[in-house]
């Protein structure tokens, strides 16, 4: 196997971070009088799925506008009863996705054992719910994306025969199709639509690294290296780069993002938050507009609940970017009190991406918050969000930036790339005007005239832009 190591990338200052004109927009959606914890959601049919204190699912609906919860306790149908507790089995109830099918995945008691269950829904409101054949002694089950085209399949742990907790995945819908990786690891999640897991696992130095279970072969090959603890791999399909890539907690202090380049897994990103705080919780990515995203917890305590990754005492939500180039980062709760904030699972309304996550008030029910992320907000209405428009202060649909300094021509008379428009790029203006220099070409029309004259001549002694992508 090649091996290449790359240096990390540890951002110390606030470059980059998200400017102070966004204003949380962040909402209470659960009722504050009950509790509801950790809650999934599921896009294709607006549904929130949810395991309370007695260990009974439920499913609730989503209001795809405005993100409320119908019910408000998200008591809409119960589902199932009997399930095993979030402390024994370490997960909480998920969606597996094949094709058209939606199955929600859990693991229920059946004396004292673990089995596997499934809970269809066969029409609006009416429930399936199949103890999976070959399921017994096997829980934490883990679903296959919303982009899978083939059966749904999950992942899960269950103990072979030497007494080792190992990884296994089949088709939902075929024991027979059991395979079990080489491998002792706790947990496993798909690839997304490739046929693969990532598992974590110890390495020959006893430190905790990702690792790739080919399905043809059930071998893990390490992808990950280095000598600090990598934690909770969250994998999506990454637009800008038109492939699956992950993210990972690197001994829950920093975020490092890994992607194929000449067919070897590396890590092209990697940060601390910019607030301070020394510790993370629970990454999950999204995409939107093109761009990648990942909503996260930052906090000063891990440990809650005797769990090592949640976060204890006061805590924050936050929405990162993943490029390097264009440093992304912006508070989405609400700043104004402390509380114990955690699981941020993202949620696309029909205006922009959300954010929903639990809030812990001291001696109070566990809430459910809807924290708008901002991401589709257009100052200049011309149909790109600000926050990957090159010009945004001036429409510019076409995002036109001929120099490639990530300033759009159209806010970009710095000739010479000194950071201000003056007398030097005048001097250049002048050399090309009447031609088709590109350029010098502001507006986009062909041809460098008196109306890109005019542009220079309202930027000068001005700097470019903005644009969010050159901050």
């Amino acid at each position: 196997m090649r091996r290449r190591i790359f240096p990390s990338i540890l951002l110390v200052t606030w470059a980059g971070v998200a400017p102070a004109d966004f204003v949380p927009d962040d909402q209470i959606v659960s009722d504050p009088t009950s509790d509801l914890p950790a809650p999934e959601f599921d896009r294709r049919t607006g549904r929130v799925i949810w395991q309370d204190r007695q260990n009974r699912l439920w499913v609730g609906n989503v209001d795809p506008v405005t993100g409320a919860l119908n019910p408000v306790d998200g008591r809409g149908q119960l589902v199932d009863t009997a399930l095993a507790s979030v402390g024994q089995v370490g997960n909480t109830p998920r969606y597996t996705y094949g094709g058209d099918q939606v199955a929600i995945v859990y693991t229920k008691l059946s004396g004292t054992d673990f089995q596997l269950a499934e809970a269809l829904e066969t029409a609006p409101d009416t429930w399936q719910i199949t103890l999976l054949t070959n399921g017994l002694d096997r829980w934490r089950p883990e679903g296959t994306p919303e982009e899978a085209v083939g059966p749904a399949m999950i992942a899960y742990n269950r103990e072979a025969p030497s007494g080792n907790v190992v990884v296994s995945w089949r088709e939902l819908a075929d024991p027979g199709s059991e395979r079990t990786a080489n491998v002792i690891a706790q947990g496993g999640r798909f690839l997304g639509a490739e046929p693969a897991l990532l598992v974590l696992n110890y390495d020959e130095n006893h430190i905790v690294q990702v690792f790739l279970v080919p399905f043809d072969t059930g071998q893990p090959e390490q992808i990950t290296f280095g000598d600090r603890d990598k934690e909770n791999a969250f994998i999506w399909w990454a637009p800008e780069y038109q492939e699956y890539i992950f993210a990972v907690m690197v001994e829950f202090s920093e975020l490092a993002f890994y992607r194929r380049i000449d067919g070897v897994w590396t890590n092209f990103y990697q940060f601390a938050m910019p607030n301070g705080k020394p510790f993370l919780s629970s990454p999950e990515g999204f995409a939107y507009n093109g761009r990648s995203f990942v909503s996260i917890v930052s906090c000063d305590e891990l440990g809650a609940g005797g769990f090592q990754g949640q976060p204890n005492g006061p805590s924050e939500i936050w929405v990162t970017g993943i490029d390097p180039e264009n440093p992304f980062f912006r508070r989405i709760d609400d700043q104004s009190y402390l509380a114990r904030r955690s699981e941020p699972e993202p949620y696309m309304l029909d205006s922009e991406p959300a954010v929903y996550y639990t809030e812990t008030p001291e001696g109070g029910s566990i809430l459910v918050k809807r924290a708008m992320t901002g991401l589709s907000a257009d100052a200049d209405t011309e149909g790109v969000p600000d926050v990957t428009d090159n010009c945004s202060v001036l429409p510019n649909a076409n995002q036109r930036d001929t120099n490639g300094d990530r300033y759009g021509n159209l806010c970009d008379p710095d000739l010479d790339d000194s950071g201000i428009v003056n007398f030097a790029d005048l001097a250049l203006f002048t050399e090309v005007i009447f031609t088709t220099d590109p350029d010098a070409d502001f507006n986009g029309d062909g041809f460098v005239n008196f109306i890109d004259m005019g542009t220079l001549k309202a930027f000068f002694f001005k700097a470019p832009g903005p644009s969010r992508l050159a901050q």
